[in-house]
């Protein structure tokens, strides 16, 4: 099972970076032993630039990669970001959203209102304890709904 990381699920870990990390980073390299665990650039990107942190771009995905991380490089981004934005999606989240979509992977996110609109048009969101509580199971199973909001993206897209 492949899980995406959105950027608030590791701002905490790098927030007091002086003080050590967080015991939620050693959670995630536990994790990475059971399922695979990404990120993308713009996840290292929005650390860098809202933490105002001295690591580099390097730096910082080196040190994810020992956690077990992957980092997604490159990626696509379509007009499906659009559509999310005009339902009230941030664009960062909205790109994030995309990609976990396009990539087929559960995205991971502590932000209750991108989970609420962002199932609209995904299903496979979940919360970080949801992700926990995921892990700690022998078998990992989402309880996914049909996405009803995929038919209308669907719609709009082809228009």
């Amino acid at each position: 099972m492949k899980f995406y990381l959105d950027t608030n699920i590791l701002f905490g870990f790098f927030k007091n970076y002086s003080s050590g990390f967080s015991r939620n980073l050693f959670l995630i390299k536990q994790f990475s032993r059971k399922a695979e665990i990404y990120i993308s650039f713009l996840t290292i990107s929005e650390i860098i630039c809202h933490l105002r942190l001295n690591f580099s771009y390097e730096d910082i995905k080196n040190l994810l990669k020992e956690f077990g991380v992957n980092i997604i490089e490159r990626v696509e981004i379509d007009k499906e970001v659009l559509i999310f934005n005009m339902h009230q999606i941030d664009e960062k989240d909205g790109i994030h959203l995309a990609i976990s979509k396009k990539k087929r992977m559960t995205m991971v996110t502590n932000d209750k209102q991108l989970i609420e609109r962002g199932r609209v048009f995904y299903s496979n969101i979940i919360s970080f304890e949801e992700f926990r509580h995921l892990m700690g199971q022998r078998r990992i199973e989402l309880r996914s709904q049909p996405c009803k909001g995929c038919v209308l993206a669907d719609r709009l897209l082809a228009h």
